[in-house]
């Protein structure tokens, strides 16, 4: 579970949950934007990792490049 506490939306949530009813957004794509950015350590990039990886059918940090086009194997 993630904790999400933002303007319009609160709560714990698995990387499969959808972060409104109205929307298609769901936790592990906020995860996904945030353990891509170029500032995040690398303890960092592995707990956006871990909480990733329980959701085999979702979004994953290793199948994505930065937009920094840095190779996927060191994302």
């Amino acid at each position: 579970m993630n904790q999400i506490d933002a303007t319009d939306v609160s709560g714990e949530f698995g990387p499969a949950d959808r972060l409104h009813p109205n929307t298609s957004l769901t936790a592990a794509q906020v995860v996904l934007a945030w353990g891509l950015a170029p500032e995040r350590t690398p303890k960092e990039k592995e707990a956006a990792r871990r909480y990733l990886h329980q959701w085999p059918e979702g979004p994953q940090l290793d199948s994505v490049a930065t937009r920094h086009g840095t190779p996927r194997t060191s994302v």
